[in-house]
């Protein structure tokens, strides 16, 4: 339901509370994360508007496509992070989507995100290798490929995907993190 790479768990998508009719009907069981399904988003099941409500992993169509990206908030050095619908989604789907974000994503989201912020630069140095400089192009370059294997290893709309996809759209977050990179030394691969 949130995008996390670690499922293993189903979720009612309809609480079993207020819908017991459905509670081991196999279209109200969704693939969730044990964060997910440890409370937050609880007995929320909808928001006041038709399209404040989670988006169904299997009659969603729009499930399938990019959907939404983290944006990185300055200050860099304390950078804090917020989910949001991709630009260009209709009114109808950007209201889905937040309402979505709001009420799934938790605090493993938030780590999950930081660490990615914190290691990059790392990881950035190391692909550039050496001495060689670590350019805003190059970091541009790396993030497009993060953002493709993360696509290709968890799908669309995991949490990596999401960072990546916001950092790819964020020149000067790229810019800050390739600064850090200068000032690294590289890692050497374990034998």
């Amino acid at each position: 339901m949130c995008g996390s790479s670690v499922t293993g768990t189903v979720d009612h998508y309809l609480p079993k509370e207020d819908f017991p009719e459905f509670s081991v009907m196999a279209a109200n069981l969704v693939p969730a994360c044990s964060h997910c399904n440890s409370g937050k988003k609880g007995r929320t099941f909808r928001g006041a508007t038709p399209n404040e409500r989670f988006i169904h992993p299997y009659f969603d169509t729009l499930a399938g496509k990019p959907l939404w990206l983290t944006r990185i908030i300055p200050p860099y050095e304390a950078a804090q992070f917020e989910a949001a619908p991709l630009p260009g989604l209709s009114a109808n789907h950007s209201e889905l989507v937040t309402f979505h974000l709001r009420h799934v994503l938790g605090t493993q989201f938030d780590r999950n995100a930081d660490n990615l912020w914190a290691t990059y630069p790392q990881y950035l140095r190391d692909e550039v290798g050496g001495t060689a400089p670590v350019s805003p192009g190059r970091a541009r370059k790396e993030v497009a490929r993060s953002l493709r294997t993360s696509i290709l290893t968890s799908g669309e709309n995991s949490w990596n995907a999401s960072f990546f996809r916001g950092l790819s759209e964020d020149g000067e977050a790229r810019k800050y993190l390739a600064r850090v990179a200068r000032t690294l030394t590289a890692t050497p691969l374990p034998l």
